[in-house]
């Protein structure tokens, strides 16, 4: 038959997990692979069994329209916790890097990390469209085509409650989002508005060495699974099994937000011990952790959460965009203004420049005359700019001719968006014996 009835999403999974369990056994440990490359080894297999079995005990759309997991979703997590364990007790083979800004600056330097932080990666190279990435091209930070760095970027907004979702000690926040734009030959850095952010991982101003000019393909490679996952994925797992965290699982979870915070570890919080509190500190450290790595839409899917998270982030935009508690400290505006090619911003009390704004009402210099208007493109500011942060979030035309809060996710309808359709040519190919997806 040329044409068989599409297999049950868990009979699919299954298989997976199968084929897995053989391919670990066959696959060497990182340490065991000769020269350095980009193919698969044991860790990366084992990690990969983890992650689709929390899939296969998670939550899905079904043929009723409704997010449902199976009565036996518990030993999904018990293998997924038993994966994550196995690559946990060989720490010569992937261990975290300790620090997390230096997991993207090896990637986008092209330099080999003896930690191995990532244990699944699609490789890229060669310079074309066939076999190299454009990361860091799209995404990223925007820089002008004449810049010393090349064109990219700008392509991928980070919405605003994701900056503040971030507290402001944790250094992942200025690795996952970016707020500054090169806009000329001049180099000089300009200031994003709050609702103008964009991503942070893959930049091309990173890249060691530069690309500059119109060059597409970056030769980044995409990142598809680290160890922070495997010990967030662990905990989670260890957490639903046992009706709780474990010591190991608190353990597990606070390594991967102790180093976030790095030199402010000790301002992680008290990490919650119940059932219901570790898990939603989880999807959190989940959000923090991951951004930009393809990851969240589909954890929000496996916890049927995606529906509640779209609602929350509206809400949340428009308490930003209003300044009201819990965001009531959010700044109106902000004052910038460039010290060689730099960002500095205004700061009261604040005399080293390197201080930011973001966690306070706006604060205006106190001098007049340091006070300047916005410069011409590419010119550096010399006095102190105004800039509007959380007032740029009053526009109503900022996507669709909609503002920022009402057009997230505009068209998601619950129940049938959660996945795609079959396009009608696939369906015609089929000789329609391919039965759509629910809803459509």
């Amino acid at each position: 038959d040329l044409f068989p009835l599409a297999a049950d999403r868990d009979s699919t999974y299954d298989k997976l997990l199968a084929d897995l369990a053989i391919a670990k056994t066959l696959l060497p440990w990182r340490t065991e692979a000769g020269p350095r490359n980009e193919r698969i080894t044991k860790g990366a297999a084992i990690a990969l069994r983890a992650k689709i079995a929390l899939f296969r005990g998670g939550y899905a759309l079904r043929r009723s329209r409704q997010m449902e997991r199976k009565a036996d979703y518990l030993n999904y997590y018990t293998i997924a916790r038993d994966e994550c364990a196995e690559i946990m007790a060989k720490p010569g083979e992937h261990t975290l890097n300790p620090s997390f800004s230096d997991i993207w600056r090896k990637v986008t330097s092209f330099t080999y990390d003896p930690f191995g932080e990532i244990l699944f990666e699609v490789g890229a190279g060669g310079g074309n469209g066939n076999s190299d990435s454009r990361m860091g091209n799209y995404d990223g930070p925007n820089l002008n085509n004449a810049s010393r760095y090349g064109a990219g970027g700008g392509g991928i907004q980070m919405l605003p409650n994701y900056f503040y979702a971030f507290d402001s000690a944790d250094t992942r926040r200025d690795v996952s989002i970016t707020h500054y734009q090169v806009n000329t030959a001049s180099n000089i850095k300009g200031q994003r508005r709050l609702g103008e952010l964009n991503t942070g991982k893959y930049r091309r101003d990173w890249r060691v060495p530069l690309l500059p000019g119109t060059v597409l393909n970056v030769g980044y490679n995409w990142s598809l699974i680290r160890m922070s996952d495997v010990l967030l994925m662990y905990a989670e797992a260890v957490n639903e099994i046992n009706n709780g965290p474990t010591p190991a699982a608190i353990t597990a979870f606070e390594s991967v937000r102790k180093r976030g915070y790095g030199t402010a570890a000790a301002q992680i919080g008290v990490t919650p011990t119940d059932k219901a509190g570790f898990f939603t500190a989880l999807v959190k450290e989940r959000l923090l952790e991951f951004g930009h790595e393809g990851i969240r839409k589909y954890d929000l899917l496996r916890w049927n959460l995606l529906a509640t998270k779209l609602a929350e982030t509206r809400t949340q935009i428009q308490q930003i965009r209003d300044r009201v508690a819990p965001y009531n400290y959010v700044p109106q505006y902000i004052y910038i203004k460039n010290v060689g090619e730099e960002l500095v911003y205004y700061t009261a009390g604040d005399s080293t420049g390197i201080g930011k704004p973001f966690w306070r009402p706006t604060q205006v210099p106190p001098v007049a005359a340091s006070i300047g208007t916005a410069p011409a493109s590419g010119a550096a500011a010399t006095k102190w700019v105004r800039i509007d942060w959380a007032q740029q979030l009053t526009s109503n035309n900022a996507i669709d001719g909609k503002p920022l809060w009402q057009a997230i996710a505009f068209y998601f309808e619950p129940g049938k968006t959660e996945l795609y359709p079959f396009d009608q040519a696939t369906l015609s190919a089929y000789q329609n014996k391919l039965p759509q997806n629910p809803g459509y």
